[in-house]
């Protein structure tokens, strides 16, 4: 399973010309920051349950009789897979732990997890499409070298709807009703200094 993944991380690598790949990339990078704290948080948290249900049911329970054991069940819980949790010694203090674990770890983190990634994305829709990409461009040079061969051989004259999709399957669209990002605009770009109007 860790070879597809990197298979994929692979093949989204050859798919940049996508504006699509290319706003998730740029938006996990800005959300790497947030995403990182928030996993800090949720390792704490995480902790704080394991040692809780090693102090409370380790007597008790096989699933929190050692630290090892505890760190498996509350991952369990985690990918919610909830097994074992008759809590014979205290079933009530077993559901409390149970349903605030659900309602910390699952619902709050989880949706913070989203927020922060949504966040990141909403920020880097637009400064994505003024970014120029070569590999778009390239795309497009190609596709329509092939078009216009084509065209030329069947005498049929291009479908505007169409092409028009496809750029904007390559470079995207701009944000609607903002002011924010049109002008000029400077930009370190691969080093350099660019200077370019947005209009």
């Amino acid at each position: 399973s860790f070879l597809l993944f990197l298979t994929i991380l692979k093949t989204l690598r050859y798919s940049r010309f996508f504006y699509n790949v290319r706003l998730a990339q740029k938006a996990i990078q800005a959300a790497l920051p947030g995403i990182c704290h928030t996993a800090l948080v949720v390792s704490i948290y995480s902790f704080m349950y394991v040692a809780f249900g090693y102090l409370v049911f380790g007597q008790h329970e096989w699933n929190y009789s050692n630290m090892i054991h505890a760190t498996q069940t509350i991952f369990s819980y985690c990918v919610s897979a909830f097994q074992n949790t008759e809590f014979s010694g205290n079933k009530v203090l077993g559901v409390l732990f149970l349903s605030s674990f659900m309602l910390v770890m699952i619902c709050i983190f989880i949706n913070l997890f989203q927020a922060v990634i949504l966040s990141a994305y909403d920020e880097m829709k637009q400064p994505v499409y003024e970014e120029p990409s070569d590999e778009a461009e390239a795309v497009t040079y190609l596709c329509n070298r092939l078009k216009s061969g084509f065209d030329f051989l069947t005498t049929r004259s291009r479908d505007k709807d169409q092409s028009n999709f496809f750029v904007d399957m390559l470079y995207g669209q701009p944000e609607k009703n903002t002011r924010r990002f049109l002008g000029l605009k400077a930009r370190n770009i691969n080093g350099k200094k660019m200077i370019y109007l947005v209009v």
